[in-house]
């Protein structure tokens, strides 16, 4: 039910939703309003239904495998009349000549590796032996035991692993969806943060020119300032204006794409521009060395590919099993009499034995197993293939570890870099805008100030956002959760 959560994303003050896994967030690395978002995007995500119910999918499959060991029941009953057998035609259950026949039985297929049927059948024989309403009664019991292919089941208990092993996968494969998910919803979270920043350094920059060129109209009326410099300064107010409109759009863009990561309409609170400065200062500011700590031994995407492996090494054993001859035990003791007067039996009449046992050792082969030989060819390609991905995971985790390494340390000297670069940066608009005040200066110089100024805080809000970002990325990166694998509570390690 999504009423609920709107509901108490709707109450909320600051941000839409919050949950207990919020508040805890809020003395670590990552924000309580980001918590919050989060903890929506776990719950609605389209992608994390698909992968949950895929699971769900795969796990039925598993145990729709151990179904091979129920008890299978037949029944039948009618009429024969003269020759009617088609001896290892692979047809259903037939009836014995010249007789009406109700018969039933049950076949038990054993964990040991063999099949033990059992059945009974009360039959009506048309004129045997001069007697025109003898019945007959025939009870028995049958085994069989594969001794070369199918050994002890193998292909069914092959099978079975291999439809575990893919069961396992898909769950690692939620796992690493809820990962991804958590980690494009941060992400989507900070650039929608971006992007308000950005917008109000925009408006903030607008503000700035066209206050400029209100003095500076104000100093040509009263002949102070020569017409020319108001020329630059009107310039400057239609480029200001176009980078406000592109900034907003940017910022309804980037809110967009955050909603599409929640999976529901959600009512998002107004972005707060300086949250993106506490967060990346929080993330400048963690120690790497005790997050990376917190990271588990392989990454969900790891484990699924080595379940991926697992699965097609038992189907490659399955395939290897076909490329052998059948060869079987057949065993069974039956038990038979006879009524003449149509009734149950209870003597001897068509034969002076009532119990009888058999035994046979039945082989096939097909004439070549050019087939069978095939199919193991291609799981064996099958399992290299398997094999090659993993590999190919292992060392694109690699790249993705060193290069978030790379772009977190990057980042951080960048947002020392351009504080200061701002810091000048405002200095300088103040000694502009005093010289300019004193007669000595020109609006030109003010307004390159003004645009310095702006340069210098739109690239630091940028370094800001990407602190967060590759942070972010290490976390992922390194297989630290953001989220937990078993509901939709934000995981914050103690590390932090």
């Amino acid at each position: 039910m999504r009423f609920p959560i709107i509901a108490g994303l709707i109450l909320s003050g600051v941000l839409p939703f919050y949950g207990a896994s919020a508040h805890a967030a809020e003395s670590a690395w990552l924000p309580a309003e980001a918590a919050a978002v989060l903890s929506v995007a776990l719950t609605n995500n389209p992608a994390l239904a698909a992968a949950r119910s895929a699971w769900t999918a795969e796990t039925q499959r598993a145990v729709a495998f151990d179904g091979f060991y129920q008890p299978r029941v037949l029944a039948a009953a009618g009429a024969n009349r003269g020759p009617a057998e088609a001896p290892e035609s692979g047809l259903p259950l037939r009836l014995p000549g010249d007789a009406a026949s109700a018969q039933a039985g049950v076949l038990f297929p054993l964990r040991v590796g063999a099949r033990l049927g059992a059945g009974v059948a009360q039959r009506y024989l048309y004129e045997t032996d001069g007697f025109e309403d003898q019945a007959q009664s025939v009870a028995g019991l049958r085994l069989e035991v594969p001794l070369w292919r199918d050994r002890g089941f193998r292909t069914q208990r092959l099978g079975q692993a291999a439809a575990e092993a893919v069961a396992e996968g898909t769950r690692e494969a939620l796992a690493g969806a809820r990962q991804n998910v958590a980690r494009d919803t941060l992400v989507a979270f900070a650039n929608w943060l971006y992007a308000a920043a950005d917008l109000r350094e925009a408006e903030q920059a607008a503000e700035r020119v066209e206050s400029l060129r209100s003095e500076t109209a104000a100093r040509v009326e009263l002949r102070a300032t020569p017409e020319y410099q108001l020329f630059p300064a009107q310039m400057e107010v239609a480029f200001r204006q176009d980078e406000l409109r592109q900034a907003q759009a940017l910022r309804s863009s980037a809110r967009h794409a955050l909603e599409a990561l929640l999976g529901a309409p959600t009512p998002l609170a107004e972005a707060d521009p300086a949250l993106l400065r506490r967060w990346a200062e929080r993330c400048a500011t963690a120690e790497v060395a005790q997050v990376l700590g917190a990271a588990v031994a392989t990454r969900p995407e790891m484990r699924q590919a080595q379940r991926v492996c697992e699965a097609a090494d038992r189907l490659t054993d399955v395939a290897r099993e076909q490329v052998r001859s059948d060869l079987s035990l057949a065993a069974g003791a039956g038990y038979q009499t006879e009524n003449e007067d149509g009734g149950f039996g209870n003597e001897n009449i068509v034969d002076d034995r009532r119990a009888g046992v058999e035994a046979a050792l039945v082989w096939s082969r097909p004439f070549t197993f050019d087939a069978e030989a095939a199919s193991l060819r291609a799981r064996d390609a099958d399992a290299e293939v398997a094999r090659a991905e993993l590999r190919r995971i292992g060392l694109l985790i690699g790249l993705e570890r060193a290069q978030a390494e790379t772009a977190l340390a990057a980042a951080r000297d960048r947002l020392g870099y351009l504080d200061r670069a701002v810091l000048e940066a405002r200095r300088t608009l103040t000694a502009e805008e005093d010289r300019l005040r004193l007669g000595e200066g020109r609006s030109r110089n003010v307004l390159d100030a003004q645009k310095d100024l702006t340069t210098a805080e739109r690239l630091a809000n940028l370094a800001a956002f990407e602190t967060v970002r590759a942070f972010a990325q290490l976390l992922h990166a390194t297989g630290v959760p953001l989220a937990s694998e078993e509901n939709n509570d934000v995981h914050l390690s103690p590390a932090f």
